[in-house]
């Protein structure tokens, strides 16, 4: 079934669900693609809620740090957006929907992707957009880059407090956390030597770019002042509210917006004077100004070092 919908062109363009789920050997139900990913989440007709106290475990690096109570409801929303979300998470790589818990019947419960940034997991497999997986007790969740694991079980496991979902925006966020490395005491090298940042850009280029081409256009004929003006509309665009890695996929002229705009790890010498001085003087989850560069104008984002370190997977 992966393998038909990989090839089809969008996904407003099928029905996800009736497939049978290869676990349960049973249908899986039917679930619509909302005509507008950013309107507040809208529970399946076959939802319903859930008979009893469920919980989803949270697991950090093989040591279970809390639990999430899951009753009440029929369905539980998660993600990054402090209104729309019944479970708030603020790892840089959750989108403001991420995704959605759904209860079935009986204590049956399917994730559904919410078209998320970054997918999400279960048990090691991404699952498609849209299409509901079945998922069961014992079962490992993982929404984006983050590295906690999300257990489906019927108890709380071994731990003290029992956190319970929310919806109000009035609700305290964990403090965040620099995801760069501590430094070590023992390196020879010098701190603007070794320090090292990962980031996001959105590029806009302009006729006096150093090479004004790019993946979106053939020949780019804009002046500076047009793509400044382009520029300054997809960051109000992202200020509003959008996700800068979909804003990047879609109108960054560089090739990393296949990758989100996500430029990886860098050190200082690795990139432009303007673009360097800039990124290395942003805190882990900070967008620039507009920047100059040789290459055009760019909006950075810099994201924590999530390979190296994992302090703000904590959030």
């Amino acid at each position: 079934y992966q393998r038909r919908v990989r090839g089809r062109k969008s996904l407003d363009s099928f029905i996800a669900g009736g497939q049978l789920d290869s676990t349960t050997k049973e249908e899986v139900p039917t679930f619509h693609p909302p005509p507008n990913r950013d309107q507040p989440f809208e529970p399946p007709d076959w939802a319903t809620e859930v008979p009893k106290e469920c919980f989803l475990q949270v697991w950090k690096d093989s040591t279970q740090v809390s639990s999430i109570s899951l009753s009440n409801r029929s369905f539980w929303v998660i993600g990054r957006h402090p209104d729309m979300v019944h479970i708030r998470l603020l790892h840089e790589s959750i989108s403001r929907q991420q995704a959605a818990l759904v209860h079935h019947s009986e204590c049956t419960f399917y994730i559904i992707d919410l078209a998320s940034a970054y997918s999400c997991y279960v048990n090691g497999r991404k699952i498609m957009p849209y299409t509901p997986r079945y998922v069961k007790e014992g079962d490992k969740i993982k929404f984006g880059e983050s590295t906690r694991l999300y257990v489906l079980a019927f108890t709380p496991g071994n731990v003290e407090e029992v956190e319970k979902p929310t919806h109000s925006s009035k609700r305290k966020a964990p403090p965040v956390e620099s995801a760069d490395p501590k430094p070590n005491k023992k390196q020879k090298k010098s701190k603007y030597e070794t320090e090292k940042v990962r980031a996001s850009h959105l590029l806009v280029k302009h006729r006096e770019s150093r090479n004004p081409s790019s993946w979106r256009e053939k020949k780019i004929t804009r002046t500076k002042e047009e793509a400044l003006k382009l520029l300054e509309g997809y960051i109000e665009e992202i200020k509003a509210g959008k996700e800068f890695g979909e804003m990047a996929a879609q109108y960054s002229d560089c090739s990393s917006a296949k990758k989100n705009g996500d430029l990886g790890v860098f050190v200082r010498g690795q990139m432009q004077p303007s673009f360097e001085n800039a990124a290395f003087s942003l805190k882990v989850g900070e967008m620039s100004e507009p920047v100059y560069s040789d290459s055009g104008i760019h909006v950075i984002l810099r994201i924590c070092l999530l390979y190296t370190s994992d302090a703000a997977d904590d959030l």
